[in-house]
């Protein structure tokens, strides 16, 4: 079987969605994972969350043998969020997981993102992929004494446009 572990690295994070992360509108993590919907995101996931003093979100969850962690930093100057995940068997769930990544990814309505795969496995391929309204801009793979690192990078094609 090959696992995969995957990192989503976003920046450029709209302020109206990310106001829900601020203090000034909710006060605990679980209103906050309430109002950006996550746990529809996470069906039958037990999720562990958490509001940061100021401005912020941190959310652990687990489901069966996958995990999933989401942070935000909702910061006006400069507003950063990530989203884990790993336990999948990558040839039964790649969909599903890409599906969730996008869950996440327009939830924030962001400029760009980046993915970062970690792969146990021996495969050499290398495919674009879009997902969305995100085009793929860049591919690179990183071979490791086990398995490799892909990185993908995506920007919104509307952003391309121009």
């Amino acid at each position: 079987m090959t696992y995969v572990y995957v990192e989503v690295a976003m920046t450029g994070l709209s302020t109206m969605k990310t106001s829900m992360f601020s203090n000034l509108k909710f006060k605990i993590g679980e209103e906050m994972t309430k109002a950006a919907k996550i746990q529809e995101m996470l069906p039958g996931a037990k999720i562990q969350d958490s509001a940061f003093v100021r401005n912020g979100y941190s959310m652990n969850a687990i489901e069966g043998l996958k995990i999933f962690t989401i942070h935000i930093t909702p910061k006006e100057a400069f507003s950063f969020a990530s989203f884990e995940s790993g336990g999948y068997d990558l040839k039964s769930v790649l969909e599903e997981l890409l599906l969730k990544v996008l869950k996440v990814v327009d939830c924030l309505d962001l400029e760009q993102f980046f993915v970062v795969i970690y792969e146990y496995a021996d495969e050499k391929k290398k495919e674009q992929v879009n997902i969305h309204k995100y085009m793929n801009t860049n591919i690179s793979s990183i071979p490791l004494t086990e398995g490799k690192l892909v990185l993908l990078t995506f920007k919104t094609m509307m952003e391309l446009e121009f």
